[in-house]
């Protein structure tokens, strides 16, 4: 109805898949995790609760740790690693590193596909229509 085709706001699953409101179109889940949000590793605040020390800004091997393992297992399991990128953190300079590896990552890992959400999206709906077409049917 506003033109959203995709989302990336549930945690619970590791595939893309549909919403289907009543009576709305379709959208798209693309899974999303903490662990693939940078947020969490580098945004803290001298004002952050319960007290600062609680949330340190994590090391950048650190946070290279976690994406490459949630990587390879979501490359394992046949799931979508949704990478969430803020520019005022991972676009920061001493953060750029860990984008730069986990692409080169992505790059080498074969049968890995480094897409847009909205390539992800068009790509997921065209599977789907296949799918309920009867065999035979002559379509493409």
């Amino acid at each position: 109805e506003l033109g959203v085709h995709y989302s990336s706001t549930f945690m619970d699953a590791i595939r893309p898949y549909l919403h289907r409101p009543d009576g709305l179109p379709e959208v798209l889940e693309l899974p999303v995790h903490w662990v693939c949000d940078d947020w969490g590793f580098s945004m803290v605040s001298p004002y952050a609760l319960p007290v600062p020390h609680v949330n340190p800004i994590a090391s950048n091997e650190h946070v290279l740790a976690l994406w490459s393992a949630e990587f390879d297992e979501l490359v394992a399991l046949g799931g979508l690693f949704t990478l969430v990128c803020h520019p005022q953190v991972t676009g920061r300079p001493y953060r750029l590193p860990t984008l730069r590896s986990m692409l080169a990552k992505a790059r080498s890992t074969p049968g890995v596909w480094i897409a847009r959400g909205d390539e992800i999206d068009a790509y997921w709906r065209a599977a789907a229509r296949q799918e309920c077409e009867p065999a035979g049917s002559g379509t493409s």
